[in-house]
This record gives structure tokens, C-alpha cells and sequence, in this order.
């Protein structure tokens, strides 16, 4: 989930605490602009100048990077952005499939976000969890055996007012990719993708 940009003076303050818990460093570079990205959903231009002054990096330099990195973002995306993986492993195991469904659902092509900026849809390599493809990842939440039919129902969550982003931490194989909290479950083909993990991966 994002955090509405108000206005410069706000982007500032958030960068200024990005580098005070980060260091002032080039080598913490990629995790400050990492949070910048995270929190705001994307890297304004204002951002990337004030990170460039804080750490005396030049402009280019900096705007190489994140245009480097798929994780990264220099232009708004939406409020949930989901990035689905195209390896070969989640494409044996009916990632195609899933595919289609996301697309039907949003009615979005790869790289392209909602008119009513709710969704972007992106698809991304390898995450590294093919032992339970076809996986997708919702802003910071990963889901893995997954199977067209809960396509849905995994979205509605996202639409919930009421539905805070822990719950989807806990629930889709209790993985979450910024804290690593949890534990992936192996392959489970029964269509029960998106069921509550047992504490302690029992």
C-alpha cells in the first residue's frame, strides 16, 4: 500500500528519515530508495534530488539506479501493485491460467494501472519460490499454489476497508517479502491457495 504524496516539504521529511535510519551512505542507497518506493508507491523526481544531495551522489547516477531495478518505480503506480511471476516453474504449474484470470479480473495488460489507480499489474521473474508456483505478490504479500478460481476472492481482500494489510501477511503461506516474517509451505495442489498458515508452519 501506498502513502499519498502531499505536498515537497512532506517527501523531504520522509527521505530525511529513509537516510537517518539507512546512514548517509552509498551503500545504503538501495534500501532508502527501496523504503521511498515502498512508502510512496513510486519515486518522485523530488525524492531522487533530495536523496542525491543527501548523499552527494550525482542526479544521473542516481536515476540509473532506479531505473535499474524492476522493484523500483520513477512514475505513480497504483494504490496495490501485484507482480506475477513468469518463470517456467509457475508457467508448468498453470501460471498461465492464473494469468488470464488476473487479466479478465482487472482488465489490465502487463505495465499498465487501473484507471481508478487501485491496481498495477506487472509480471516479474523468478521470486524464488517455485516449490509453491504458481506465485503471485500483492504489494508486499505472496501467495503460492495458486489456482484461477481464487483469483477473486484473493483480490476482494484488497478491497475490504476493513482488511488490514497484516491479515494478508498471516494468510497467503505466512510470507511477507519486506520482513521475511513466516514460513513457505510446499507444493499443495488442492485449490486451497490463500489458507490461513499455521503458526510455526505446522
Amino acid at each position: 500500500m501506498t502513502t499519498e504524496v502531499k505536498n515537497a516539504q512532506d517527501v523531504a521529511s520522509m527521505v530525511q528519515a529513509a537516510v537517518d535510519r539507512h546512514g548517509a551512505t552509498l551503500e545504503a542507497l538501495v534500501p532508502i530508495v527501496s523504503e521511498i518506493n515502498r512508502k510512496l508507491g513510486y519515486l518522485p523526481r523530488e525524492a531522487l534530488v533530495e536523496v542525491s544531495r543527501l548523499l552527494h551522489m550525482p542526479d544521473s547516477q542516481l536515476f540509473a539506479v532506479a531505473s535499474f531495478y524492476r522493484m523500483l518505480s520513477t512514475q505513480p503506480r497504483g494504490k496495490h501493485v501485484i507482480q506475477f511471476c513468469e518463470s517456467a516453474p509457475c508457467h508448468v504449474m498453470g501460471g498461465r491460467e492464473v494469468w488470464q484470470a488476473l487479466q479478465v479480473a482487472l482488465e489490465l495488460e502487463p505495465g499498465e494501472t487501473s484507471t481508478d489507480g487501485k491496481w498495477t499489474l506487472l509480471t516479474v521473474s523468478c521470486p524464488g519460490l517455485c516449490g509453491v508456483a504458481p506465485v503471485m505478490v500483492i504489494d508486499e504479500d505472496v501467495y503460492g499454489n495458486v489456482v484461477p478460481e481464487r483469483v477473486p476472492e484473493i483480490l476482494a481482500r484488497y478491497e475490504c476497508t476493513g482488511f488490514a494489510p497484516a491479515q494478508a501477511r498471516v494468510e497467503p503461506f505466512g510470507l511477507n517479502l519486506r520482513t521475511g516474517r513466516g514460513k513457505a509451505l510446499g507444493p499443495r495442489r488442492s485449490g486451497r491457495s490463500g489458507d490461513k498458515a499455521r503458526k510455526g508452519g505446522q
